[in-house]
């Protein structure tokens, strides 16, 4: 059964995939905020989606002065976030990844 809270990330382009991580893209900051929160009380480590606004960061904001309305990446460094993937992952691990992504 799909969680209505996350977006569906459209993978049909990819022919091989492998991933090293589950990206999971909220519909909101604030059901974002509540997974995010979820996962850390399951002691599930999480991470930002890598890239999300890179105007965000205080490197850029240092180097560039050229700023952009960029309204997609905003979203997915607002709404996204990823928890890791690797050999050692067991059934339990699963589980409680797949509980954690539940309300």
């Amino acid at each position: 059964m799909r969680n209505s809270n996350f977006l569906k990330l459209d993978r049909s382009n990819i022919k091989l995939f492998s991933n090293f991580a589950f990206p999971i893209l909220a519909k909101t900051p604030e059901l974002k905020a509540k997974y995010v929160a979820k996962f850390e009380s399951n002691n599930i480590e999480i991470r930002p989606i890598i890239g999300g606004n890179i105007q965000n960061h205080p490197f850029y904001k240092k180097y560039i002065s050229d700023f952009y309305d960029l309204p997609g990446s905003e979203f997915i460094n607002n709404c996204g976030f990823y928890c890791g993937n690797y050999p050692g992952l067991t059934d339990n691990d699963f589980k409680l990844i797949k509980d954690s992504m539940s309300y």
